[in-house]
């Protein structure tokens, strides 16, 4: 078994509010009084489970999760443009290098974004509010100055403004629903 019953309520107190630690006290002592290892593994687990359903629905947990899945889906949309646009980059039919550098620049963002929403929500919030700005400044010179940079169209350049701006906007708002969620007096509508 890769966890003993001891080592389930071991992870239980580190997942259980301190308003519930009275709680977990008692069920280890219930835990204590039986004999057989089979049902204290069993009772051990269920506590777990307990803790961690209730940990998983308070707002600490839901914070949490939602930074761990953005951050996952960040991560993911920056590691697939990375592997797109180096495929774009070695095509030897088409110059597209001009194109495979732009995806790739924008992928470093969605990378800083993931990795840094995992670390604070706050700064993230910030990174997202720049970024969004930063992203409808680019899109307004490309529309009044009709650029094309090594090969790329003013049109593209648009566009991949365009969609950095709406996520970042996205972002921000997440960014907020998350603080919110975390410390919603804090956030009082």
């Amino acid at each position: 078994m890769i966890f003993s019953s001891d080592s389930w309520l071991i992870w239980a107190s580190k997942f259980i509010p301190e308003n519930r630690r009275d709680w977990l006290a008692a069920m280890r002592a219930e835990y204590i009084s039986l004999d057989d290892p089979d049902a204290r593994r069993q009772f051990a687990r269920g506590c777990f489970k307990a803790v961690l359903v209730e940990w998983v629905q308070s707002r600490h947990g839901l914070n949490l999760l939602g930074r761990a899945g953005g951050s996952i889906c960040l991560i993911l949309l920056a590691v697939f443009g990375f592997l797109s646009a180096r495929k774009m980059g070695l095509d030897p039919e088409r110059e597209l290098s001009g194109y495979a550098g732009i995806i790739s620049t924008v992928c470093v963002a969605y990378l800083g974004a993931g990795i840094m929403l995992l670390l604070s929500v706050r700064a993230t919030k910030y990174f997202a509010a720049g970024g969004f700005f930063m992203a409808m400044a680019s899109l307004l010179w490309f529309q009044i100055s009709q650029p094309v940079m090594d090969g790329v169209s003013a049109k593209f350049l648009s566009a991949i403004s365009l969609e950095t701006s709406g996520l970042m906007a996205a972002l921000f708002m997440a960014c907020l629903y998350l603080g919110w969620l975390y410390d919603p007096d804090r956030f009082a509508v």
